[in-house]
């Protein structure tokens, strides 16, 4: 995942960018306590990342991406792997 992120970060340009990993209880609580604690401006996620293995299993399509726009005042942009 950090290869196509600097892949993506190089084709598109984008200069000040940092990649980090965070852990917390589900991605959508760790996309939003990371982007908090941090202060951040913005919040880019990407649109194919699923939540995890019990909401496949119960058929769930929430994406995390919608999950954060739902539950932050953080402007969030996402995109399509």
């Amino acid at each position: 995942l950090e290869s196509s992120l600097k892949e993506f970060a190089l084709r598109n340009h984008v200069k000040n960018y940092e990649i980090d990993a965070y852990t917390d209880i589900d991605p959508t609580h760790g996309i939003i306590h990371y982007a908090e604690h941090n202060k951040a401006d913005l919040i880019f996620v990407g649109t194919d990342f699923y939540r995890g293995l019990l909401e496949r299993l119960w058929h769930r399509k929430t994406q995390v991406a919608e999950e954060v726009a739902t539950h932050t005042a953080i402007p969030v942009i996402s995109y399509h792997l």
